[in-house]
């Protein structure tokens, strides 16, 4: 387990235990309850297409690598066989 996931584990437990200690002590209102479901939505849509932001900008990253690398490798044989100076 890496060291994100731990500190992850940990602070769930945090919440579970102290969740567990004011149970029954916290009222809310129905109001607030909506409002914290409309903002966790918000959050989870913004967190997902963060995360397909990235996974385009890693495969457009992982093409270029690729093609540079059969370009060098072109470069190289070119090169070997005399035609490239």
């Amino acid at each position: 387990m890496s060291w994100w996931d731990e500190k992850a584990a940990v602070e769930q437990a945090r919440v579970i235990d102290r969740e567990q200690q004011f149970a029954g002590i916290a009222q809310y209102e129905d109001d607030d309850i909506r409002r914290s479901i409309v903002h966790l939505r918000q959050d989870m849509v913004y967190l997902i297409s963060l995360h397909s932001a990235l996974n385009k900008q890693v495969q457009t990253s992982n093409r270029r690598l690729v093609m540079l690398t059969w370009l060098i490798a072109a470069i190289a044989v070119l090169m070997a066989l005399g035609v490239l100076l």
